[in-house]
This record gives structure tokens, C-alpha cells and sequence, in this order.
């Protein structure tokens, strides 16, 4: 029977994905079976056309000196850039989503060895209501300061708000050329929005699940250096054995799901912090300003957390197992951890596209190029 604890953290965690799934499917354009469909292409679709437009106006605007103009485009390419990716991933992944989320349930009604559920269900405790908080504080966050960077923008002079290009094919003298540009504009910016946040939410549900998972695993280990405990629970080695062997899997389903789009965020953070340093060099520096950048950060930030716990986690494995009293354990355990210790020599991580590994030292290489970079544009298109 299910502990009050253990029910309360199921409810929670339910809760948090029946969310997510209708989010992936209204970005799914719609219900849909296993299969692909054109119309699930929609978003994706219109994200990569809205930047093509994007680029079209960059030309318009830095050809008519209204360098602030540009500069915001172009940071609404890195935007629109970033939503073609995650968009995309949703889709093209949409069954793998399906699948990590049914392996994330197990943590919670998978009935294992009763050493390792009373620790797990402790540690779902913890981190479920973590979770819950982070993922409405960042919601609500990355809204506000969005729709403030469009308030900020409207006040900039020189700029046509809601206007991040023009429409083609509708002409200009057409009275409702206006209204038309601003209803599909924001209709895109809205959706932007909740693909980059939705992306960045289940990047902090997923991280901290896999961290809640990986410590239950590392303490369950250490537990096993007391002896007595080690002859009170025979043949748990195998249960763990059994679990090491689903992370694996499982990370195998993330590394396939983060694949472009971790490429995608690395990307196009760059891009964005690159010009948003520009506009303020240009523009000049305030508190609006600081909450884009801060914004932006979060972000690129996020995701690059995520990649360092899942390899520090992983790499506190091998080291757990080495500590305990390994030389004492039956000859079919002694087999046993040595599949385990042979299996975690290796840290698991994410890398973007398969080239770079996504950490906490990624984030900072980020930021120097970005520095850097915008400098060396700054120097060249501000010659006397």
C-alpha cells in the first residue's frame, strides 16, 4: 500500500505532466498517433518563415541607419531560431517525449527492493515540490520579462511596434496592412513563447528528476558500505544493477531528444547575448535592458546546469561503488558489481548536435565569445 508521502508526490508529478503533454500536443498542431503528419509541421513551419521575414527586415533596417531597429530584429532571429528548434525537436520526438515521461512515472509507482523505494520516495518528496515551484517561478518569470521587452521596444524611438518586419504580398496601402501585420505577429511571438518556456520547464522537471533518481541510486550504493545492511538486503545488487541499466536508457532517449535542440538554445543564446550587448552599447544601459539580458542568461543557463548534474551525478557513481565493502559480497554479487562498475566508468552527459558538451563551462565560453564578438562588431560598425 502507498504511503500519504508517496501519493502526495505522485499527484504532483501527474499534475506537472498532464501539462507538458497538452502543451506538446497543441504544438503537435493537434492530437496525433505515433506517426507523423504534414499538419504537425505547422509550428515549425511557421517559425522558419517568420525568419526568413526577420532577415528580409535586418537588411531594411541597418540600410536606413536605425541601428536599434536592427539590432532587435536580429535578437527576434535568435527567438525565432530557437522556436524552429525546439518546435521541431517536439515533433520529430514526440514518442521519445511519450516514453520519458511514462520512465519518470516508474520512479514513483515502480515497486523495487523496499530499501531502494523508501529512499527514492524520500528523495521524490524533496525534489517533486522543487520542481513544482521552479517551474511556476520560471513560467511566470520568462512571460513578464518577455512582454517587457516588447513594452521596452514599443518606447524606443523609431520603432513600429508590434512591427518585427512587414507581412510580403499585403500592400502597404491596404488599410488593414497595420492590423493584419500585428495580428500575426503577435499570434507568433505568443507561440514563441510558450515553446521557449515549455522547453526551458521540462529542461528543470527532467534535470531534477534524473538528479532525484541518480542520488537515491549513490546513496542506496553507499548504504551497502555497512555490511550488516548488505546481508539484510541479498541480492540487491541486481535491483540496483536493474536501475543503472534504465538511467542508461533512458539517457540514450534524452541525448536523441536534446540532440538539435541543445544545439539550437547554444546557438542562438549566443546570438541573442551577442546583440543584446550591442543594443545596450548602442542604446545605452537600464533596468529593462538588464532583465532581457537576465532573461537570456536563465536560459542558455538552464540548460547547460542540466548537462553539469547529469555528468557530476554520473561520475560520483564509479567512486560510491569502489568505497563499499565490495571484497565482502558473495561471488554472484562480486559478478554483479563489476557489470556496474564497468558500465558507469563513463559520466553521462548531453552534447549539442553530438560536438560540444553542454555544462556549466559551456555556459562561460558562452559568454566570452559573446563578449568578444560583439565587440569586435561594435568596433566595425561604429569607424569614424
Amino acid at each position: 500500500m502507498s504511503s500519504p508521502i508517496e501519493e502526495v508526490s505522485l499527484k504532483k508529478f501527474e499534475r506537472l505532466e498532464k501539462f507538458f503533454e497538452w502543451c506538446i500536443n497543441i504544438l503537435n498542431f493537434g492530437f496525433r498517433k505515433r506517426e507523423i503528419r504534414f499538419h504537425n509541421y505547422f509550428f515549425p513551419l511557421l517559425f522558419f518563415i517568420s525568419t526568413v521575414f526577420n532577415i528580409k527586415h535586418v537588411a531594411l533596417t541597418y540600410d536606413s541607419k536605425n541601428r536599434v531597429q536592427a539590432t532587435y530584429t536580429i535578437i527576434f532571429i535568435a527567438v525565432h531560431i530557437q522556436s524552429f528548434g525546439k518546435s521541431l525537436m517536439m515533433v520529430i520526438n514526440y514518442n521519445d517525449f511519450k516514453e520519458l515521461f511514462l520512465e519518470l512515472r516508474k520512479f514513483y509507482t515502480a515497486k523495487d527492493h523496499p530499501l531502494i523505494v523508501e529512499t527514492r520516495n524520500r528523495h521524490n518528496a524533496g525534489h517533486i515540490q522543487g520542481i513544482t515551484y521552479g517551474v511556476v517561478i520560471y513560467w511566470i518569470s520568462f512571460w513578464f520579462a518577455e512582454i517587457f521587452l516588447q513594452a521596452f521596444i514599443r518606447r524606443l524611438g523609431g520603432i513600429e511596434f508590434p512591427m518585427q518586419y512587414f507581412i510580403p504580398f499585403i500592400d502597404e496601402s491596404n488599410s488593414y496592412f497595420y492590423a493584419i501585420n500585428a495580428i500575426v505577429q503577435n499570434f507568433i511571438f505568443i507561440f514563441s513563447l510558450t515553446v521557449m518556456s515549455l522547453s526551458d520547464c521540462m529542461v528543470i522537471m527532467v534535470a531534477f528528476q534524473f538528479r532525484s533518481e541518480l542520488v537515491c541510486l549513490a546513496e542506496v550504493i553507499t548504504k551497502l558500505d555497512d555490511i550488516e545492511i548488505y546481508k539484510k538486503n541479498k541480492k540487491i545488487l541486481l535491483t540496483i544493477q536493474k536501475m543503472h541499466w534504465n538511467m542508461l536508457h533512458l539517457f540514450n532517449v534524452l541525448s536523441n531528444m536534446y540532440f538539435y535542440m541543445s544545439f539550437s538554445q547554444v546557438t542562438s543564446s549566443f546570438h541573442g547575448i551577442c546583440f543584446l550587448f550591442y543594443a545596450v552599447f548602442v542604446h545605452g544601459f537600464d533596468i529593462s535592458s538588464l532583465i532581457i539580458i537576465l532573461v537570456v542568461f536563465c536560459q542558455i543557463f538552464i540548460l547547460c546546469l542540466f548537462g553539469e548534474i547529469l555528468f557530476a551525478k554520473t561520475a560520483a557513481l564509479p567512486n560510491a561503488l569502489y568505497l563499499t565493502k565490495w571484497y565482502e559480497f558473495s561471488q554472484s554479487d562480486k559478478r554483479d558489481f563489476l557489470f556496474i562498475l564497468q558500465n558507469a566508468q563513463r559520466p553521462c552527459g548531453i552534447k549539442a548536435a553530438g560536438i560540444v558538451d553542454v555544462s556549466l563551462y559551456t555556459f562561460v565560453e558562452v559568454l566570452k565569445l559573446s563578449g568578444s564578438y560583439c565587440a569586435i562588431f561594435y568596433a566595425l560598425t561604429n569607424k569614424k
